[in-house]
């Protein structure tokens, strides 16, 4: 098309983007209403191990100027890009927004194996993290995986509409679960990570109340049958 050549666009058509987003909206919102309901326990988890990271946070003893090219540099920025995702995946398992969820999740699993390779001084610049510190999870690993990659067309089938509405979001509560509990899993080590390299004190890495709050995350994450090896 030229400079010249002018197309009649009708303003009403934007309409249907106004309307199709406003139905999913609606949508999102009345399944997250029972959200909070549905998951009492691995909410107060959640809140709880926030609350451990919000804490370890708070005392900052990193070395200043930090060089970037250190293993140090390189988790602390693990860190930070995982602590400002939190809200997103929270969001996105509320609303059945799962196939988005399970690619930020994993996301999250392969932060907490990068900072473990990191650690041990094995994780190469550029290169995918191998799953080893939550290798129990190795079978989730792989449905969040196929799940990401839509590689699976029975797995995307099960959690959305897409033979009865089409894009209607569809809750499913063992799914909700689930994810929320790897979540929270992976957001533990991100924790314990992040306690390494702010330690409480030169002998305990938490804080008390951070040990005993941890303590209360891992057992309603073991009454959930979220630390059990995944089959």
């Amino acid at each position: 098309m030229g400079e010249n050549d002018k197309v009649d666009l009708n303003p009403s058509f934007l309409g249907f983007a106004t309307a199709f987003e406003n139905a999913l909206e609606e949508q999102r919102a009345e399944i997250a209403k029972g959200f909070e309901a549905r998951n009492k326990l691995l909410n107060s988890a959640h809140t709880a191990l926030f609350a451990c990271i919000a804490s370890v946070h708070s005392r900052d003893g990193r070395e200043f100027p930090l060089n970037k090219a250190t293993e140090k540099a390189h988790r602390f920025a693990i860190h930070a890009a995982t602590i400002q995702g939190i809200h997103l995946i929270k969001a996105a398992i509320a609303t059945a927004s799962y196939a988005q969820a399970a690619s930020l999740i994993r996301q999250e699993i392969e932060a907490v194996e990068a900072c473990r390779g990191l650690r041990q001084e094995k994780q190469k610049e550029g290169y995918t993290p191998r799953v080893k510190a939550l290798r129990h999870l190795g079978a989730d690993y792989g449905r969040l995986s196929e799940i990401a990659h839509y590689s699976k067309s029975k797995i995307l089938l099960d959690f959305t509409d897409a033979l009865g509405s089409g894009v209607d979001h569809k809750l499913n509560e063992n799914l909700e679960k689930r994810l929320m509990g790897l979540h929270i899993v992976a957001l533990l080590g991100i924790c314990l990570d992040a306690a390494e390299l702010r330690p409480f004190s030169n002998e305990e890495m938490m804080s008390p109340d951070e040990h005993a709050w941890l303590t209360s995350v891992c057992g309603i994450l073991a009454d959930h049958g979220i630390l059990s090896p995944s089959a």
